[in-house]
């Protein structure tokens, strides 16, 4: 009911304005001013028909927001998850090589938790079995270089 009202002051303000501006311009300009009133009375007359039509920029600006948003949150999910599994493919390598200089091939899988943006586990799978005293050292080496303790490392 509100919007009807608007549309209505709307019409006789311009319609005010227009018959106004039309009485002190001079003659030569009046045809001007007939035209420019006129052709803004006609999209303020017809601007209902419009909004009957679903159209509206507000909405439709508020959908392509959500939807940018929606992908920027992708994006930013997809470059973590990029990031994540950099770290642990080069923390990975670098444990697997620390372990070959030492005389241990092993293959080295880390288990990395982007919440708490941390190093959880580590499972360490020997081509060789190693004696006690080198899966100790080993443990101890994953421990240090990666913050996993010894107790959520699995040796196999």
């Amino acid at each position: 009911m509100q919007a009807l009202g608007r549309w209505m002051l709307s019409l006789a303000t311009v319609g005010l304005l227009g018959a106004l501006l039309t009485a002190v311009v001079p003659e030569k300009g009046r045809k001007t001013v007939r035209f420019a009133f006129g052709v803004w009375m006609i999209a303020l007359t017809l601007q209902p028909i419009r909004s009957l039509s679903g159209f509206s920029a507000e909405s439709m600006l508020v959908s392509y927001e959500n939807a940018l948003a929606e992908r920027l949150r992708a994006a930013e999910q997809t470059a973590d998850s990029g990031a994540a599994a950099m770290i642990v493919a080069s923390a990975q390598a670098w444990c697997e090589e620390s372990l070959r200089i030492d005389g241990v091939n092993a293959e080295v899988r880390l288990k990395y938790d982007m919440a708490r943006d941390q190093f959880v586990g580590a499972e360490i799978v020997y081509q060789n079995e190693p004696g006690d005293a080198q899966r100790v050292a080993v443990a101890t080496m994953i421990a240090a270089q990666t913050g996993v303790p010894e107790t959520d490392q699995i040796h196999r």
